[in-house]
Protein backbone atom coordinates (compact mmCIF):
# COMPACT_ATOMS: atom_id res chain seq x y z
CA UNK A 1 0.00 0.00 0.00
CA UNK A 2 3.20 2.26 0.83
CA UNK A 3 4.32 1.79 -2.70
CA UNK A 4 0.92 3.12 -4.32
CA UNK A 5 0.58 5.87 -1.69
CA UNK A 6 3.80 7.16 -2.56
CA UNK A 7 3.43 7.05 -6.57
CA UNK A 8 -0.20 8.93 -5.69
CA UNK A 9 1.58 12.04 -4.03
CA UNK A 10 4.38 12.17 -6.85
CA UNK A 11 1.92 12.55 -9.22
CA UNK A 12 -0.63 14.97 -7.14
CA UNK A 13 3.43 17.21 -6.75
CA UNK A 14 3.95 16.61 -10.53
CA UNK A 15 0.37 18.41 -11.33
CA UNK A 16 0.02 20.76 -8.61
CA UNK A 17 0.29 23.94 -10.50
CA UNK A 18 -1.38 22.53 -13.58
CA UNK A 19 -4.59 21.69 -10.71
CA UNK A 20 -3.99 25.54 -9.69
CA UNK A 21 -4.22 27.00 -12.96
CA UNK A 22 -7.02 24.37 -13.84
CA UNK A 23 -8.95 25.47 -10.84
CA UNK A 24 -8.31 29.29 -11.48
CA UNK A 25 -9.88 28.68 -15.00
CA UNK A 26 -12.69 26.75 -13.53
CA UNK A 27 -13.19 29.60 -10.95
CA UNK A 28 -12.88 32.36 -13.99
CA UNK A 29 -16.16 31.24 -15.39
CA UNK A 30 -17.69 30.34 -12.37
CA UNK A 31 -17.63 26.63 -11.96
CA UNK A 32 -17.28 25.35 -8.13
CA UNK A 33 -18.07 21.84 -6.37
CA UNK A 34 -20.83 21.26 -4.12
CA UNK A 35 -21.18 23.94 -1.11
CA UNK A 36 -19.47 26.68 -3.02
CA UNK A 37 -16.14 24.69 -2.92
CA UNK A 38 -13.55 25.35 -5.60
CA UNK A 39 -11.93 21.97 -7.14
CA UNK A 40 -8.33 23.26 -5.95
CA UNK A 41 -9.91 23.13 -2.25
CA UNK A 42 -11.52 19.74 -2.82
CA UNK A 43 -8.43 18.01 -4.43
CA UNK A 44 -6.32 19.75 -1.55
CA UNK A 45 -8.75 18.44 1.19
CA UNK A 46 -8.25 14.83 -0.58
CA UNK A 47 -4.51 15.21 -1.12
CA UNK A 48 -4.13 16.31 2.69
CA UNK A 49 -6.31 13.14 3.71
CA UNK A 50 -3.27 10.83 1.65
CA UNK A 51 -0.52 12.30 3.03
CA UNK A 52 -1.41 12.19 6.45
CA UNK A 53 -1.62 8.79 5.58
CA UNK A 54 1.15 8.11 3.79
CA UNK A 55 2.81 9.91 6.53
CA UNK A 56 1.58 7.83 9.24
CA UNK A 57 2.97 4.31 7.29
CA UNK A 58 6.83 6.55 7.73
CA UNK A 59 9.28 5.87 10.01
CA UNK A 60 9.89 9.18 11.41
CA UNK A 61 13.12 10.86 13.02
CA UNK A 62 12.86 13.24 15.86
CA UNK A 63 13.03 16.10 14.06
CA UNK A 64 9.99 15.32 12.41
CA UNK A 65 8.35 14.91 15.32
CA UNK A 66 8.80 18.94 16.22
CA UNK A 67 7.09 19.99 13.26
CA UNK A 68 4.24 17.53 13.70
CA UNK A 69 3.93 18.32 17.21
CA UNK A 70 3.61 21.90 16.17
CA UNK A 71 0.79 20.91 13.65
CA UNK A 72 -0.77 19.19 16.42
CA UNK A 73 -1.25 21.89 18.76
CA UNK A 74 -1.87 24.41 15.70
CA UNK A 75 -5.21 22.06 14.92
CA UNK A 76 -5.97 22.23 19.03
CA UNK A 77 -5.38 26.03 18.99
CA UNK A 78 -7.84 26.35 16.21
CA UNK A 79 -10.54 23.74 18.26
CA UNK A 80 -10.23 25.79 21.10
CA UNK A 81 -10.55 29.43 19.05
CA UNK A 82 -14.04 27.31 17.29
CA UNK A 83 -15.31 26.82 21.06
CA UNK A 84 -15.31 30.45 21.70
CA UNK A 85 -16.47 32.05 18.32
CA UNK A 86 -18.40 30.41 15.05
CA UNK A 87 -17.19 32.82 13.08
CA UNK A 88 -14.85 31.78 9.40
CA UNK A 89 -14.90 28.30 10.97
CA UNK A 90 -14.47 27.56 7.27
CA UNK A 91 -11.57 30.05 6.55
CA UNK A 92 -9.54 29.49 9.69
CA UNK A 93 -9.61 25.47 9.01
CA UNK A 94 -8.64 26.48 5.51
CA UNK A 95 -5.92 28.50 6.72
CA UNK A 96 -4.26 25.77 9.55
CA UNK A 97 -4.42 23.10 6.51
CA UNK A 98 -2.32 25.65 4.28
CA UNK A 99 -0.33 26.92 7.46
CA UNK A 100 0.81 23.10 8.22
CA UNK A 101 0.97 21.46 4.41
CA UNK A 102 4.91 22.95 3.98
CA UNK A 103 5.69 21.22 7.57
CA UNK A 104 3.75 17.59 6.44
CA UNK A 105 5.34 17.85 2.76
CA UNK A 106 9.15 18.48 4.33
CA UNK A 107 8.20 15.67 6.78
CA UNK A 108 7.43 13.21 3.91
CA UNK A 109 10.20 13.97 1.80
CA UNK A 110 12.71 13.86 4.53
CA UNK A 111 11.86 10.93 5.57
CA UNK A 112 10.52 8.72 1.92
CA UNK A 113 13.61 7.08 0.12
CA UNK A 114 10.88 7.27 -2.53
CA UNK A 115 11.66 10.63 -3.25
CA UNK A 116 15.05 10.34 -4.68
CA UNK A 117 16.93 13.54 -6.73
CA UNK A 118 15.68 12.55 -10.40
CA UNK A 119 11.64 12.28 -8.97
CA UNK A 120 12.57 15.59 -7.20
CA UNK A 121 13.79 17.37 -10.43
CA UNK A 122 10.23 16.28 -12.51
CA UNK A 123 8.49 17.75 -9.85
CA UNK A 124 10.38 20.92 -10.72
CA UNK A 125 10.71 20.91 -14.09
CA UNK A 126 7.20 19.77 -14.64
CA UNK A 127 6.02 22.96 -12.42
CA UNK A 128 8.28 25.63 -14.30
CA UNK A 129 7.17 24.93 -17.15
CA UNK A 130 3.43 25.51 -15.76
CA UNK A 131 4.05 28.62 -14.22
CA UNK A 132 6.30 29.87 -17.07
CA UNK A 133 3.52 29.09 -19.60
CA UNK A 134 0.89 30.80 -17.42
CA UNK A 135 2.56 33.95 -16.70
CA UNK A 136 4.05 34.77 -20.26
CA UNK A 137 0.09 34.07 -21.38
CA UNK A 138 -0.29 37.39 -19.63
CA UNK A 139 1.88 39.30 -22.39
CA UNK A 140 -1.17 38.31 -24.57
CA UNK A 141 -3.58 39.37 -21.98
CA UNK A 142 -5.09 36.02 -20.85
CA UNK A 143 -5.93 35.23 -17.52
CA UNK A 144 -6.18 37.25 -14.03
CA UNK A 145 -4.61 40.92 -13.50
CA UNK A 146 -2.06 41.32 -10.79
CA UNK A 147 -3.48 44.88 -10.13
CA UNK A 148 -5.63 45.72 -12.12
CA UNK A 149 -5.83 47.09 -15.34
CA UNK A 150 -4.39 50.42 -16.81
CA UNK A 151 -6.79 53.47 -17.47
CA UNK A 152 -6.23 52.43 -21.74
CA UNK A 153 -7.58 48.67 -20.34
CA UNK A 154 -3.76 47.21 -20.06
CA UNK A 155 -3.61 44.40 -17.85
CA UNK A 156 -1.39 45.71 -14.71
CA UNK A 157 0.74 42.58 -14.16
CA UNK A 158 -0.70 39.19 -14.82
CA UNK A 159 -0.87 35.58 -12.85
CA UNK A 160 -1.87 33.78 -16.31
CA UNK A 161 -5.17 31.28 -14.93
CA UNK A 162 -3.12 31.48 -11.03
CA UNK A 163 -6.14 32.73 -8.77
CA UNK A 164 -3.16 33.95 -6.67
CA UNK A 165 -1.13 36.98 -5.90
CA UNK A 166 2.29 37.10 -3.81
CA UNK A 167 1.78 33.42 -4.17
CA UNK A 168 2.60 33.34 -7.40
CA UNK A 169 5.46 35.46 -6.66
CA UNK A 170 6.96 32.95 -4.08
CA UNK A 171 6.50 29.97 -6.42
CA UNK A 172 8.53 31.86 -8.96
CA UNK A 173 11.06 32.51 -6.84
CA UNK A 174 11.99 29.21 -4.94
CA UNK A 175 11.34 27.44 -8.02
CA UNK A 176 14.09 29.39 -10.13
CA UNK A 177 16.23 29.12 -7.06
CA UNK A 178 16.31 25.44 -7.06
CA UNK A 179 16.61 25.17 -10.72
CA UNK A 180 19.40 27.32 -10.81
CA UNK A 181 21.13 24.64 -8.20
CA UNK A 182 20.21 21.98 -10.12
CA UNK A 183 22.39 23.68 -13.03
CA UNK A 184 24.67 25.43 -10.52
CA UNK A 185 27.77 23.35 -12.88
CA UNK A 186 26.72 25.34 -16.34
CA UNK A 187 26.14 28.91 -16.23
CA UNK A 188 25.00 28.77 -19.92
CA UNK A 189 21.79 26.95 -18.68
CA UNK A 190 21.55 29.10 -15.25
CA UNK A 191 21.47 32.19 -17.50
CA UNK A 192 18.77 30.57 -19.38
CA UNK A 193 16.80 29.66 -16.87
CA UNK A 194 17.33 33.54 -15.60
CA UNK A 195 15.95 35.06 -18.51
CA UNK A 196 12.98 33.11 -18.95
CA UNK A 197 12.11 33.56 -14.99
CA UNK A 198 13.07 37.32 -15.28
CA UNK A 199 10.61 37.59 -18.01
CA UNK A 200 8.33 35.94 -16.06
CA UNK A 201 8.81 38.38 -12.79
CA UNK A 202 8.04 41.24 -15.31
CA UNK A 203 5.01 39.62 -16.68
CA UNK A 204 4.16 39.46 -12.51
CA UNK A 205 5.09 43.12 -12.22
CA UNK A 206 5.67 42.69 -8.41
CA UNK A 207 8.42 44.45 -7.08
CA UNK A 208 9.37 41.11 -4.66
CA UNK A 209 9.31 38.79 -8.38
CA UNK A 210 11.82 40.97 -9.82
CA UNK A 211 13.94 42.21 -6.92
CA UNK A 212 13.53 38.54 -5.79
CA UNK A 213 15.13 36.68 -8.85
CA UNK A 214 18.00 39.52 -9.61
CA UNK A 215 18.75 38.84 -5.59
CA UNK A 216 18.96 34.97 -5.92
CA UNK A 217 21.05 35.88 -9.55
CA UNK A 218 23.80 37.75 -7.77
CA UNK A 219 23.64 35.03 -5.08
CA UNK A 220 24.29 32.65 -7.60
CA UNK A 221 27.09 34.41 -9.48
CA UNK A 222 29.12 34.98 -6.08
CA UNK A 223 28.65 31.44 -5.24
CA UNK A 224 29.40 29.31 -8.25
CA UNK A 225 30.45 30.39 -11.71
CA UNK A 226 34.38 31.56 -12.19
CA UNK A 227 33.21 34.40 -14.18
CA UNK A 228 34.21 37.63 -14.53
CA UNK A 229 31.60 40.09 -14.03
CA UNK A 230 31.96 42.56 -16.83
CA UNK A 231 31.32 39.37 -18.91
CA UNK A 232 28.08 38.53 -17.60
CA UNK A 233 26.78 42.18 -17.23
CA UNK A 234 27.08 42.72 -20.80
CA UNK A 235 25.35 39.46 -21.45
CA UNK A 236 22.43 41.03 -18.86
CA UNK A 237 22.37 44.42 -20.93
CA UNK A 238 22.57 42.74 -24.11
CA UNK A 239 19.43 40.53 -23.84
CA UNK A 240 17.45 43.46 -21.80
CA UNK A 241 17.43 45.85 -24.61
CA UNK A 242 16.31 43.17 -26.93
CA UNK A 243 13.40 42.14 -25.22
CA UNK A 244 12.61 45.78 -24.04
CA UNK A 245 10.57 46.70 -26.84
CA UNK A 246 8.38 44.22 -26.72
CA UNK A 247 8.09 44.66 -22.73
CA UNK A 248 7.43 47.95 -22.73
CA UNK A 249 4.09 48.68 -22.25
CA UNK A 250 4.46 46.27 -18.96
CA UNK A 251 7.97 48.11 -17.51
CA UNK A 252 6.51 51.79 -17.94
CA UNK A 253 3.24 50.46 -16.14
CA UNK A 254 5.47 49.04 -13.35
CA UNK A 255 7.76 51.84 -12.87
CA UNK A 256 4.50 54.36 -13.08
CA UNK A 257 2.61 52.50 -10.41
CA UNK A 258 6.10 51.77 -8.15
CA UNK A 259 6.85 55.98 -8.63
CA UNK A 260 3.02 56.55 -7.56
CA UNK A 261 3.07 54.70 -4.17
CA UNK A 262 6.77 55.73 -3.39
CA UNK A 263 5.89 59.86 -4.25
CA UNK A 264 2.53 59.47 -2.05
CA UNK A 265 3.49 56.92 1.12
CA UNK A 266 7.61 57.48 1.21
CA UNK A 267 10.04 54.32 0.00
CA UNK A 268 10.44 52.95 3.06
CA UNK A 269 6.34 52.34 3.82
CA UNK A 270 6.46 51.12 0.07
CA UNK A 271 9.50 48.56 0.22
CA UNK A 272 8.31 47.83 3.83
CA UNK A 273 4.83 46.28 2.52
CA UNK A 274 2.44 49.56 1.39
CA UNK A 275 0.32 51.72 3.78
CA UNK A 276 -2.25 49.08 4.25
CA UNK A 277 -0.23 46.83 5.89
CA UNK A 278 0.81 49.70 8.40
CA UNK A 279 -1.88 50.84 9.30
CA UNK A 280 -3.18 46.63 10.36
CA UNK A 281 -0.24 46.01 12.18
CA UNK A 282 -1.05 49.73 13.93
CA UNK A 283 -4.78 48.60 14.36
CA UNK A 284 -3.26 45.34 15.66
CA UNK A 285 -1.01 47.03 18.29
CA UNK A 286 -4.20 48.70 19.57
CA UNK A 287 -5.90 45.46 20.02
CA UNK A 288 -3.10 44.24 21.91
CA UNK A 289 -3.19 47.08 24.16
CA UNK A 290 -7.22 46.32 24.74
CA UNK A 291 -6.80 42.08 25.37
CA UNK A 292 -2.87 41.74 26.26
CA UNK A 293 -4.22 37.43 25.85
CA UNK A 294 -4.66 37.81 22.46
CA UNK A 295 -0.32 37.00 22.57
CA UNK A 296 -0.77 34.50 23.99
CA UNK A 297 -4.04 32.37 22.07
CA UNK A 298 -4.62 34.87 18.92
CA UNK A 299 -8.09 35.70 17.23
CA UNK A 300 -7.89 33.66 14.35
CA UNK A 301 -6.86 33.52 10.87
CA UNK A 302 -7.83 36.86 9.30
CA UNK A 303 -4.64 37.62 7.08
CA UNK A 304 -5.49 40.98 6.17
CA UNK A 305 -2.06 42.75 7.42
CA UNK A 306 -0.58 40.76 4.36
CA UNK A 307 2.79 39.91 6.14
CA UNK A 308 3.18 36.91 7.86
CA UNK A 309 4.46 37.98 11.22
CA UNK A 310 1.72 39.90 11.74
CA UNK A 311 -0.84 37.37 10.80
CA UNK A 312 0.66 34.84 12.55
CA UNK A 313 0.88 36.45 15.94
CA UNK A 314 -2.47 38.09 15.08
CA UNK A 315 -3.86 34.94 14.45
CA UNK A 316 -2.08 32.43 16.76
CA UNK A 317 -0.42 34.23 19.15
CA UNK A 318 2.45 32.03 20.72
CA UNK A 319 1.51 29.46 18.49
CA UNK A 320 2.39 31.76 15.66
CA UNK A 321 5.40 32.84 16.62
CA UNK A 322 6.61 29.23 16.67
CA UNK A 323 5.18 28.40 13.02
CA UNK A 324 7.52 31.43 11.97
CA UNK A 325 10.71 30.45 14.28
CA UNK A 326 10.49 26.90 12.56
CA UNK A 327 10.65 28.90 8.92
CA UNK A 328 13.44 30.48 10.67
CA UNK A 329 14.83 26.73 11.81
CA UNK A 330 15.42 25.68 8.16
CA UNK A 331 17.50 28.75 6.64
CA UNK A 332 20.04 27.31 9.28
CA UNK A 333 18.97 23.51 9.00
CA UNK A 334 19.83 23.87 5.23
CA UNK A 335 22.81 25.61 6.11
CA UNK A 336 24.28 22.75 8.28
CA UNK A 337 23.25 19.26 5.56
CA UNK A 338 24.58 20.45 2.64
CA UNK A 339 28.59 19.23 2.57
CA UNK A 340 29.86 22.21 0.46
CA UNK A 341 30.80 25.94 1.29
CA UNK A 342 29.31 27.05 -1.73
CA UNK A 343 25.83 25.07 -1.18
CA UNK A 344 25.38 25.84 1.79
CA UNK A 345 25.83 30.07 1.65
CA UNK A 346 23.79 29.92 -1.41
CA UNK A 347 20.58 27.72 0.85
CA UNK A 348 21.24 29.88 3.63
CA UNK A 349 20.65 33.19 1.34
CA UNK A 350 17.94 31.60 -0.84
CA UNK A 351 16.21 30.59 2.33
CA UNK A 352 16.56 34.19 4.02
CA UNK A 353 15.25 35.72 0.82
CA UNK A 354 11.94 33.43 1.11
CA UNK A 355 11.78 34.58 5.05
CA UNK A 356 11.87 38.08 4.30
CA UNK A 357 9.12 38.30 1.11
CA UNK A 358 6.87 36.47 3.63
CA UNK A 359 7.69 39.34 6.40
CA UNK A 360 7.18 42.09 3.72
CA UNK A 361 4.99 40.83 1.37
CA UNK A 362 3.12 38.03 3.17
CA UNK A 363 0.77 34.80 1.26
CA UNK A 364 3.99 33.01 1.66
CA UNK A 365 3.54 30.97 4.79
CA UNK A 366 -0.26 29.70 4.12
CA UNK A 367 0.08 29.28 0.57
CA UNK A 368 -0.36 25.87 -0.53
CA UNK A 369 0.67 26.54 -3.74
CA UNK A 370 4.16 27.30 -2.51
CA UNK A 371 4.11 24.19 -0.16
CA UNK A 372 5.90 21.55 -2.32
CA UNK A 373 8.47 24.17 -3.47
CA UNK A 374 9.67 24.95 -0.03
CA UNK A 375 9.34 21.30 1.48
CA UNK A 376 12.21 20.93 -1.30
CA UNK A 377 14.22 23.50 -0.59
CA UNK A 378 14.01 22.62 3.08
CA UNK A 379 15.07 19.19 1.97
CA UNK A 380 18.20 20.79 -0.60
CA UNK A 381 20.63 18.31 0.05
CA UNK A 382 18.47 15.68 -1.86
CA UNK A 383 19.10 17.63 -4.61
CA UNK A 384 22.89 17.95 -3.75
CA UNK A 385 25.13 16.94 -6.18
CA UNK A 386 28.45 15.40 -4.41
CA UNK A 387 30.70 15.35 -7.39
CA UNK A 388 33.44 17.38 -7.47
CA UNK A 389 32.56 21.45 -8.39
CA UNK A 390 33.47 22.23 -11.80
CA UNK A 391 31.82 25.22 -13.54
CA UNK A 392 31.23 25.13 -17.37
CA UNK A 393 30.30 26.98 -20.19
Amino acid sequence: MKKYLDKTIFVFLVLWLFIDALNGFLISNNIFLVGSFSLGEGIRIFFILVLLVGILQTNLDKNSLVFLSTIILLFGLFLVQCFYSNEEVINNLNAVVKISLPFLLYVFISNNYYFSKDRLRVILYVNAAILLVNLFSSFLGIGFSNYGFSTGGFMIGGVGFFYAGNEVTGALLVIYSLLLYLNKKSFVKALGITLLFFIASIALLSKSSILGTLIIFFVYVYNYPKIKLYKIFSVLLVVFFSIYEYLYKFISLGLQRWAYFIDEYGIFTYLSGGIKRKRVFDTYISKIIENPLLLVFGDGWSGTAEQNFVDLLDAYGIIGIFIFLLWIYWIFNNYKKVNQKHDQWYCFYVMCLVVVVATLAGHIMQSAMIAPFVAILANIEILQNNEKYITTY
